[in-house]
């Protein structure tokens, strides 16, 4: 059986990833944190996350059925927010 596989996509989740990263792969996940996408572009976010059991996103997700709709392996979708990333300027 293979490992379950974890990508990270939040911001503020990525700033901290490589400080877990061990720890993270220590409890038997595969750990993959990605800076290179748009963490609030689906467009984005679903062709490459084929294949992953959880993703650890921003809590600005409008359409979360299309995630677990499009991507057959996801089991979680953990929607992490510090707080500031929610406030809109009005």
């Amino acid at each position: 059986m293979s490992k379950p596989r974890i990508r990270v996509i939040n911001g503020t989740c990525l700033d901290v990833a490589e400080e877990l990263r061990d720890w993270v792969e220590c409890q038997g996940f595969e750990f993959v944190a990605n800076r290179e996408i748009d963490p609030f572009n689906l467009e984005e976010i679903i062709p490459g996350s084929e294949g992953f059991d959880g993703i650890i996103g921003p809590f600005y997700t409008p359409v979360i059925p299309r995630y677990f709709d499009s991507l057959s392996d996801l089991k979680v979708l953990s929607l992490a927010s510090s707080g500031y990333d929610g406030v809109v300027d009005p």
